[in-house]
């Protein structure tokens, strides 16, 4: 899980990265305010979340808000994508973002999972 912990911020970095690049694309391609305005705003919440997956000082529990913050993101995003998608959109930004925002809400709930779970046996003993 540690290895996971520790390369998961880098993943939900690039991909808010990924997400910010396509929103100034759409921009610079089609004049696309709301593309610039919704790249930037979840690509920026997508790199916020590194700073809220540390592991934290030793006396100090550590931080999970990052992994649900990008999850809730990779979700909209996911949902957003699909809807286009399925309503006869171009096929180009959604075959970028459904897949990564997939792996992002998959690896970002198995970290909560595990910590969750990692929680409640510490509790036990």
């Amino acid at each position: 899980m540690d290895k996971i912990i520790s390369k998961l911020p880098i993943f939900n970095f690039v991909f808010g990265f990924i997400t910010l690049i396509g929103g100034v694309i759409g921009y610079m391609t089609a004049q696309s305010i709301p593309s610039l305005g919704s790249g930037f705003f979840f690509g920026n919440l997508l790199m916020l979340s590194i700073w809220g997956c540390g592991q934290g000082k030793k006396d100090i529990k550590p931080k999970y808000w990052g992994f649900y913050l990008a999850s809730i993101v990779s979700a909209f995003l996911l949902g957003f994508f699909v809807w286009r998608l399925m309503h006869g959109a171009k096929a180009m930004p959604a075959a970028i973002i459904i897949p990564l925002a997939i792996v992002g809400i998959l690896a970002n709930v198995y970290v909560l999972h595990k910590a969750s779970l990692n929680e409640q046996l510490k509790q036990e003993s």
